[in-house]
């Protein structure tokens, strides 16, 4: 029987810093096996993972239907997003937690579609799940909807051109599902997000529960999920007033409220309580953007 495994992810916004914002994820006795990945000169077992830091950014684009160029009901959003992580924490049994270095680079690439929804809902945009095929003049934000985690044993991920984030060991994929995403903001230009991507492959015997199993065991059953929730993200990183977030493998030209770049930042945690059951879940945080709205708080 598979244990019980949730993370809960709550993103804080950056705001009047540098284009790339560091986020916290953090993980409850995990264990990554490195000997599997075959990455040269990665050995051995890391143990105890607690916690793990890393930055990302993200790039929104909406269709904008209707031409008043502010996300609405109805209208298809799309988000592709960049995450790279060298640190990690650990706890062996003290309540003072030690940060450790990888000794490698941990990456995650991302994509989503959305749709936008009435706000009275709560939220004011949903995603779409993998797989939702876009046609006509909404194919071009066509995105894959999958989650790529990857080791790579060089850590030349560059947060200022995009390289380096797919160039490792390909360790798990995950698929967007369907649900409720959250809120974005037109007037102060950030938001809020939440979304589930669930496991569809991993190579064997790479991320192991406390318990030793092996999360790539629950495919096809109880399918392990990284579960993002309260995310925030933020289009005006030196808060004046204008979407002018930077990064070089994505060029939006003129950035506005539905073609823009966003910084991420936030913390979150896993509780890895001993309760026996059938799948393992797992709930994992970092950025991500959709459609519309209303958001859950203003710039300072």
């Amino acid at each position: 029987m598979k244990r019980l495994f949730t993370l809960v992810l709550s993103m804080l916004l950056l705001l009047g810093v540098s284009t790339s914002a560091q986020a916290l994820v953090i993980f409850n006795d995990w264990s990554l096996n490195l000997d599997t990945v075959g990455e040269a000169g990665l050995t051995g077992q890391v143990d105890n993972i607690n916690q793990i830091l890393f930055d990302g950014i993200a790039y929104s684009q909406t269709n904008d239907t209707n031409g008043d160029g502010i996300p609405g009901i109805g209208e298809i959003g799309a988000t592709d997003g960049l995450l790279a992580s060298y640190m990690y924490t650990e706890t062996p049994g003290s309540p003072a937690p030690t940060t450790e270095s990888w000794g490698f680079e941990m990456t995650f690439t991302y994509s989503m579609n959305s749709v936008g929804i009435d706000p009275a809902t709560g939220s004011n945009y949903e995603h779409l799940a993998a797989g939702t095929t876009l046609s006509g003049s909404d194919a071009y934000l066509q995105r894959d909807g999958m989650l790529y985690v990857y080791i790579d044993a060089s850590a030349d991920a560059d947060t200022t051109d995009g390289s380096g984030f797919s160039d490792g060991t390909l360790i798990a994929k995950f698929a967007l599902v369907a649900g409720v995403g959250g809120q974005f903001s037109t007037v102060t230009m950030d938001g809020h997000d939440d979304a589930t991507y669930e496991l569809v492959w991993a190579l064997d015997n790479v991320l192991l529960d406390s318990y030793g199993n092996d999360l790539q065991d629950s495919i096809g059953t109880d399918a392990a999920s990284i579960t993002i929730t309260d995310t925030n993200f933020d289009g005006d990183d030196d808060a004046n007033g204008m979407y002018d977030s930077t990064y070089g493998s994505w060029n939006p030209g003129t950035q506005s409220s539905t073609n823009f770049i966003a910084s991420l930042n936030g913390s979150g945690g896993m509780g890895g309580s001993a309760v026996p059951e059938p799948a393992t879940i797992l709930l994992f945080g970092f950025g991500l953007l959709g459609v519309a709205g209303i958001s859950r708080r203003k710039k300072g």
